[in-house]
């Protein structure tokens, strides 16, 4: 049960989800413990464990995605003139250095 009441699943996991145990009428809003038992899908839980397994993985990936925007946001690329038609970026070590320690942790 844990599996299909995952907040991490979303509309096209739910749809394999629907295919996996063929029955394209259930509905996540209205899904209930007998209601899933009743789909006989006892032989089907390995799929629906992989499908809500990646729908995990997908979320965090995007929590953290979001985390790293947010994390970015507080810094200013500025530029400084450099010679006639040149710009530089200044201080971009610094972002750089950001960039560096958010791939690392993904």
């Amino acid at each position: 049960m844990k599996c299909i009441m995952s907040e991490a699943l979303h509309d096209e996991d739910w749809h394999e989800i629907k295919k996996v145990i063929e029955n394209l009428e259930l509905d996540q809003q209205t899904i209930t413990v007998q209601k899933f038992a009743e789909q006989g899908i006892a032989g089907k839980l390995n799929d629906i464990e992989e499908i809500t397994n990646r729908a995990e993985k997908k979320f965090q990936l995007s929590k953290k995605l979001k985390l790293m925007k947010d994390e970015m946001k507080e810094f200013k690329l500025t530029t400084v003139r450099f010679k006639e038609d040149t710009w530089v970026l200044k201080a971009y070590e610094d972002v750089n250095a950001k960039l560096d320690d958010q791939m690392v942790q993904t």
